[in-house]
């Protein structure tokens, strides 16, 4: 399946909107710019989608994702739990979105720390 890559003026809107924090690690997820926190998704772009990631809980707490989406990358219609498709109408606004991602940074800053899965050994070869 191949990925549909982000226009620039998405990706400017999306690092001009995120929140200037030293909480937040910029890096690539599924070859788009996203961010992270304390190792958790935080938000990110997919195609021409800002997605981001706020579990159940925490979303009620911002009720302006009310018409956010569930994040379907592979169109199955389960989607990704906790991930959310922001509206392209709303995602458009650089002032709504930098005041959404604001909102949501303290919200996602208080998730428990994600970990690393520990290395797993290779199996032993048998040789016969």
């Amino acid at each position: 399946m191949r990925f549909k890559k982000s226009s620039a003026e998405i990706v400017a809107r999306f690092a001009g909107a995120l929140p200037r924090s030293s909480l937040i690690e910029q890096k690539k997820m599924f070859g788009y710019p996203s961010a992270f926190v304390h190792g958790n998704y935080f938000a990110g772009l997919y195609e021409e989608n800002v997605v981001l990631r706020l579990p159940e809980p925490l979303r009620d707490k911002l009720p302006t994702l009310a018409p956010a989406t569930v994040f379907d990358p592979m169109g199955t219609g389960r989607g990704m739990k906790d991930w959310l498709v922001i509206p392209a109408k709303m995602a458009s606004s650089p002032q709504w979105l930098a005041a959404l991602l604001e909102s949501a940074l303290p919200l996602v800053a208080s998730l428990p720390p994600k970990m690393k899965k520990p290395a797993r050994r290779a199996k032993p070869r048998v040789v016969r």
